[in-house]
């Protein structure tokens, strides 16, 4: 049977460190869950730069702030 690896991260904010860690560990899990990104849908596009081999999808609650 096969597993899935996941990894859970509350962010406080995606930054460059943050992004240097998922390059990381990236390769050692199959879903990666990132909270508190605090980051707005114009430039959530940093997510897609730091993980191009995930599919991502975003959400943000910035957009009302």
């Amino acid at each position: 049977m096969a597993h899935v690896k996941a990894l859970s991260l509350n962010c406080h904010g995606f930054n460059l460190a943050t992004a240097l860690y998922l390059g990381r560990v990236s390769h050692n899990v199959d879903v990666i869950l990132l909270r508190e990104t605090w980051l707005s849908d114009s430039v959530s596009a940093k997510i897609y730069d730091a993980l191009p081999e995930f599919l991502v999808f975003h959400s943000s609650a910035m957009e009302n702030e």
